[in-house]
């Protein structure tokens, strides 16, 4: 197994989603429960470019050519388990936060890809290898029957898709599952007020909101997907501290963009007892190209 990382290129319009959360209550957005990306029988929930694909049977069977059949959805830290068979003295690539950009050639061109050759010697009598995947932060760890087989540090992109691609001959896939794990959870200085009966404390309400920019050269890396953050309101109503709690772009400026949007917003503050304090909330924006 050999890992490496890429660069980028591409291009579209765009539509901003903001999703005010108000801690500590905020939805529990990532699953640690194992899902697949389809439904096991079709390619719903994959996105086939450049290349061909097929499930038959509960196997999806990525042909050859250069480009990758990836997920539609993105993932920042996450587990991804699946049963592989990859012909002897061939190599399928697992990319890992990737980002739909190719070369003229078309072969990916941003993504950390992870490279497993097919070996008689290391598969079952059916020609099956069961392999899991865990990527948290930028530490890949590689384990196959339980066994960690390959670790490797400095994964890049902090969020992105998850592609399978067979550049030499077709290569099957069966039992795709992927968990995402838990990102940070706010941590508020002990003067930062939370909603709820704890405190007493109510909720900040959002008045006034500047959208942040979709910078050109995300668009051309067909960057998509959600900056979390934690900000503080002041009492005043506007926004003080912002910190990034799962960052989305920090190369080509989403996640500047970001903080600086929220920095402009103004909100009806909180108050306990009548009187305005400083509250913590936590803050989504989407970015989503259409």
């Amino acid at each position: 197994m050999t890992g490496k990382r890429r660069c980028v290129r591409a291009s579209r319009a765009l539509t901003v989603l903001v999703i005010l959360c108000l801690y500590p209550h905020a939805p529990a957005a990532w699953s640690q429960t194992p899902s697949s990306p389809s439904d096991g029988s079709s390619l719903r929930g994959w996105k086939v470019e450049h290349t061909r694909a097929e499930v038959i049977d509960g196997v999806l069977r990525v042909g050859k050519g250069n480009g990758w059949v990836r997920t539609e959805r993105v993932y920042a830290d996450f587990v991804l388990s699946f049963a592989v068979r990859v012909p002897a003295d061939r190599a399928v690539t697992i990319f890992l936060r990737a980002w739909p950009t190719f070369d003229r050639s078309r072969k990916p061109t941003n993504a950390y890809g992870l490279k497993i050759a097919g070996r008689k010697d290391s598969q079952t009598a059916d020609g099956w290898q069961r392999l899991e995947l865990e990527c948290i932060g930028g530490t890949l760890t590689v384990r196959a029957d339980d066994a960690v087989v390959y670790t490797a540090k400095g994964v890049g992109n902090p969020q992105g898709h998850l592609a399978l691609s067979a550049p030499e001959e077709a290569v099957e896939f069966r039992g795709i599952e992927v968990r995402s794990l838990p990102r940070a959870q706010p941590v508020f200085r002990p003067d930062i007020f939370k909603v709820g009966e704890a405190t007493g404390a109510s909720t900040p309400l959002l008045r006034n909101r500047a959208q942040p920019r979709y910078t050109a050269a995300a668009m051309r890396a067909r960057i998509t997907g959600t900056v979390t953050m934690q900000a503080v309101v002041l009492p005043d109503g506007t926004v003080g501290e912002v910190a990034i709690l799962q960052s989305l772009d920090p190369h080509f400026g989403l996640d500047r963009e970001a903080v600086e949007a929220v920095k402009r917003w103004t909100f009806s503050p909180g108050k306990i007892d009548g009187h305005a304090v400083a509250v913590g909330v936590l803050i989504e924006l989407d970015f989503n190209l259409r």
